[in-house]
């Protein structure tokens, strides 16, 4: 009798404090503050949109390319049901090993998705990380090092793994944030992944080799097949021949039932033109919706 009072008192506390959580709203700026070689106590930020209702809603933080900005999570209103997050790169670009930025980005984005799930509108097991170019090699970097309690789902646009990050049939890392990528990990396994390249992308090359700022990346379908791998995938690594055209011009190569999954979208280069004009060619679109109500 005594245990059964003990659990109800416990549950009562749990379900007052999630009900007297703060709600994320619309427009907020979420902060981290960090030091770094290039800054000291700088704060880091990411703009918040939240659509209606009290949730929780699941969330989807848009990582920007090079260049870019944190007003990139626009570009996904379409996700409307989803809370969208917009971090800003240091001199906006993300810390993968040769760029501007010498920021400790991983941190900064663990730091941002600790803050949300304080959130009661925020569906802490439905994250997703999305990032295009730059921070699609974010992403990755997250996906090696960040376990699978931070996120769960990962959205790759023109960014495969470079081989800094993955060789030898291993992922590495360096334990001190830095660029070393000297050390062996094996990353979070039980994620869903999507990876979406254009086959003449001259920046982050389709057959991999190299790229943007002397980097050597992997081709596209062995950096999936590793990533599929981790995730669990027990078969060889699917060839060229294989890819399934489910309409004109996009070829879906499949692990894992769907939760490993490589669009290549012929003729497409990094900016994955025609197809990412979302006002008139919708496939994009269609793809990463269709990823994402996938049971």
């Amino acid at each position: 009798m005594k245990m059964h009072l003990i659990l109800i008192f416990a549950s009562l506390i749990a379900f007052s404090t999630h009900a007297t959580a703060a709600l994320l709203k619309d427009g907020h700026i979420l902060q981290v503050k960090q030091s770094w070689s290039q800054e000291q106590e700088f704060d880091r930020t990411a703009t918040v949109f939240v659509p209606n209702g009290r949730g929780p809603h699941p969330v989807m933080i848009a990582l920007h390319g090079n260049g870019g900005n944190a007003r990139h999570a626009q570009q996904y209103r379409f996700l409307d049901q989803y809370i969208r997050i917009g971090p800003q790169g240091y001199r906006n670009s993300w810390n993968i090993d040769r760029e501007a930025s010498k920021a400790p980005d991983v941190d900064f984005i663990k730091q941002l998705i600790e803050q949300l799930k304080t959130y009661a509108n925020v569906d802490a097991n439905r994250i997703v990380i999305l990032g295009s170019s730059n921070g699609a090699a974010l992403v990755n970097r997250l996906l090696i090092e960040l376990n699978n309690s931070h996120f769960q789902t990962a959205i790759k646009l023109a960014g495969q793994l470079n081989q800094n990050q993955y060789h030898d049939d291993t992922f590495w890392y360096d334990p001190a944030g830095g660029n070393a990528y000297d050390t062996p990990i094996t990353p979070s396994d039980k994620r869903r992944i999507l990876s979406i390249v254009g086959s003449e992308d001259r920046v982050v090359p389709y057959q991999g080799g190299p790229g943007v700022k002397r980097y050597s990346f992997m081709d596209a379908q062995e950096s999936l097949y590793a990533w599929a791998q981790q995730m669990g995938e027990k078969g060889t690594m699917l060839k060229t021949r294989d890819g399934i055209e489910k309409e004109p011009d996009v070829f879906h190569y499949s692990y894992l039932n769907g939760d490993v999954l490589l669009i290549k979208l012929q003729g497409a280069g990094h900016n994955l033109q025609p197809f990412s004009n979302h006002h008139r060619d919708g496939r994009i679109k269609r793809i990463i919706q269709s990823f994402l109500q996938h049971p």
